[in-house]
C-alpha cells in the first residue's frame, strides 16, 4: 500500500468537525426576508389606502417600511426616488433620508466592519474636503455638495456588503427597463421618464443598465432581449450626449482594458463626433440650437472661471447665484464637468478630480461595470454636467465605481466579452 493511500485511509478514519449550516440552495427564498419584505409592502399599502393623507402617521408606517426591508434594497429605493427634489425633512428630500437610513443600518449591523477605503476613494475626501473649503470661503451650496459626498458614501459602504452590488445591479436593469416600457405607448416622442423626468438622465440610467447586463448578466436569451429593449431606449431619448457615451462604451468593451483607455478614448474621439453630430442633427430633425447653447454656456463659464481660476466660486456656483440674485451672472449652467468644476473649485479641484479618476480607472481594471461606467460618465462630461445633486448619473458614477478591492493587474490581453471578463 503507497504511503499516500495509507494517508488518505487514515485521514477518512478521523473524524472531522461537525458540519457548518451553509448558505440556502439556489431557487430558494429565506423565509425571514420575505415576511420582512411583505411586511413592509403592507406598511406602504397602509400609508397609501387606509391611513389619512396627514404627513405624521404616512411618515411613520412609511418609516417602518424602510427599517423592515432588507438593507440592501435601499441603495435601489435611493435610486428611484432621488430625482424627486420634494424636501421632507427640513431640506432633505426622500432619497437623502433613504440614503441616511441605509448608511446607519449598515455601518450598526452586526459584523459589519469600517471598509478601508480604496486610494480612488480617499482623493475623493480630499477633493470633497477642498470643495466645501472653497464653498464656505465663497459663493456655493454646502446642501448640494453634502448630497455628493452622501452617494459617495452610499456607493463605498455597497462595495463592502456580500449582496450590496448584485441588488443594486439588479435595481438599476429594472428601473431603467421599466421607464422604457411604460414609454412605449408615447412613442415616437423623446423619452423622458415617468420618474426621472429628463432626457438626459434617462440616458445616464440606460447606459448604466446596458452596463451592467453587459457585464454582470449570465449569457441567456433574455439577456439579448434587455439590450435590445435598452438600445431602444437610449434612441428614444433623441440625446446625442447619450448616442456618444453609449458609442464610447461600446468602444472601450471591445479594446483591451488598460487603465489609461477610460480618460484618453473620450477626447480621443471627440472629434470625430463633432463632425458627425451637424449630419446626425439634420437627418433625424433634431434640435439645431443645441450647440449653440453648449457653446455659449461653456464660454460663459471659462469667463466665471477666470474670476477665480485657483479656487473656483464655491460648489453649485451658479445655483447660487441665481437664488441670490447677484449681478453679473450669465445665467447659463456650464455643458461641461470639466468647465464646472474649475468655476467651483478652481485649478486644484480639477486636478484633485483628475486624480481620482486615474485611480479610479487603474481600481476597475478587473471590474468590468465599474471601469465602463467610468468611460460612459466621461463621455458625457464632454458636453453635461453629470456630477451634482439629484442628478442619476452621478449616483450612478460614484456606487457603480466604488469597488471592493484596491488597483489589480488586468491580463494583457483581457477584454470586456459576451458580459464576463475574457483573460
Amino acid at each position: 500500500m503507497s504511503d499516500a493511500y495509507a494517508a488518505g485511509g487514515i485521514a477518512a478514519r478521523v473524524p472531522g468537525p461537525p458540519p457548518q449550516p451553509g448558505p440556502a440552495r439556489r431557487g430558494t427564498a429565506d423565509p425571514l426576508a420575505v415576511a420582512r419584505v411583505g411586511g413592509a409592502l403592507g406598511c406602504v399599502l397602509l400609508a397609501l389606502l387606509v391611513v389619512p393623507p396627514e404627513p405624521v402617521p404616512r411618515g411613520a408606517l412609511l418609516g417602518a417600511a424602510l427599517l423592515l426591508l432588507p438593507a440592501d434594497l435601499l441603495p435601489v429605493i435611493v435610486v428611484v426616488v432621488l430625482r424627486d427634489a420634494t424636501p421632507v425633512l427640513g431640506p432633505c428630500t426622500a432619497g437623502d433620508l433613504v440614503a441616511l437610513l441605509y448608511l446607519a443600518r449598515a455601518l450598526c449591523g452586526a459584523g459589519f466592519l469600517p471598509p478601508r477605503p480604496a486610494p480612488s476613494r480617499v482623493v475623493l475626501c480630499a477633493f470633497l474636503a477642498w470643495a466645501a473649503i472653497v464653498t464656505v470661503a465663497g459663493v456655493g451650496q454646502l446642501t448640494a455638495l453634502g448630497r455628493i459626498a452622501l452617494y459617495a458614501a452610499v456607493g463605498l459602504v455597497v462595495a463592502h456588503r456580500p449582496r450590496g452590488r448584485p441588488v443594486l445591479f439588479a435595481g438599476i436593469v429594472a428601473f431603467a427597463v421599466t421607464e422604457v416600457v411604460l414609454h412605449v405607448p408615447h412613442l415616437p416622442d423623446r423619452l423622458w421618464g415617468i420618474m426621472v423626468h429628463d432626457p438626459a438622465q434617462m440616458g445616464g440610467l440606460i447606459t448604466a443598465a446596458l452596463i451592467v447586463v453587459w457585464c454582470a448578466a449570465p449569457r441567456r436569451a433574455w439577456r439579448t432581449a434587455l439590450l435590445l429593449v435598452l438600445l431602444a431606449g437610449a434612441a428614444a431619448t433623441l440625446t446625442r450626449s447619450v448616442w456618444f457615451a453609449v458609442a464610447m462604451v461600446a468602444l472601450a468593451a471591445a479594446l483591451p482594458r488598460r487603465w489609461y483607455v477610460p480618460v484618453l478614448l473620450t477626447p480621443l474621439c471627440a472629434g470625430a463626433a463633432l463632425l458627425v453630430v451637424p449630419r446626425v442633427t439634420e437627418i433625424l430633425g433634431l434640435n439645431a440650437d443645441s450647440g449653440a447653447l453648449r457653446i455659449n454656456a461653456m464660454r460663459a463659464g471659462l469667463r466665471m472661471f477666470a474670476d477665480s481660476p485657483l479656487t473656483g466660486h464655491g460648489w453649485a456656483f451658479e445655483s447660487a447665484q441665481r437664488e441670490l440674485g447677484l449681478v453679473g451672472f450669465a445665467g447659463l449652467p456650464s455643458f461641461n464637468m470639466w468647465i464646472a468644476l474649475g468655476v467651483y473649485t478652481g485649478l486644484l479641484g480639477i486636478a484633485l478630480f483628475l486624480v481620482f479618476t486615474v485611480l479610479v480607472a487603474r481600481e476597475a481594471a478587473e471590474d468590468g461595470v465599474a471601469y465602463l461606467t467610468l468611460v460612459a460618465t466621461l463621455a458625457l462630461s464632454l458636453t453635461e454636467n453629470p456630477i451634482y445633486a439629484l442628478s442619476l448619473p452621478a449616483i450612478l458614477f460614484l456606487t457603480l465605481t466604488s469597488v471592493r478591492d484596491g488597483p489589480r493587474r488586468a491580463h494583457p490581453t483581457g477584454r470586456i466579452v459576451m458580459g464576463r471578463d475574457e483573460h
